[in-house]
């Protein structure tokens, strides 16, 4: 799976990748830069553009996190917008909003799914998504 990048909100990052962990039977891979990749003195916007469609090349679904669209609308609708490209293999979208939060107008058009913050909720969208 490809984790929208919402630097600067690694601890949710974090959580969420903890509650996949607890799901019983469920495996998979996160293929997305992190925040020290970012930050890196040699990451220039091509770059870090190229290495997105890259690493989104190599997943099944973008799992998008909700709640900081405003803070990284650039940012996430070029993923979206990469995930929605055949040319760039196709994926599927799922935006994760976190309890209490309502959910963007944008991300609900642009997602194929939109789950609550739970574990098994999001676990059963990208079984579903990947098929």
């Amino acid at each position: 799976l490809f984790l929208s990048h919402t630097w600067g909100f690694e601890n949710r990052r974090a959580l969420l990748l903890e509650l996949l962990d607890r799901v019983p039977v469920f495996e998979y891979s996160v293929y997305s830069i992190n925040f020290t990749q970012a930050l890196e003195p040699d990451a220039s916007l091509p770059a870090l553009r190229t290495d997105i469609q890259d690493d989104m090349n190599d997943s099944d679904v973008l799992v998008v996190l909700d709640g900081q669209y405003e803070l990284y609308r650039d940012w996430l609708e070029y993923e979206i917008q990469v995930a929605r490209n055949p040319a760039w293999t196709a994926k599927p979208v799922i935006a994760v909003v976190p309890l209490g939060a309502a959910v963007s107008g944008y991300l609900l058009n642009a997602a194929d799914r939109v789950v609550p913050w739970d574990s098994r909720a999001i676990a059963a969208a990208i079984r579903e998504a990947c098929g």
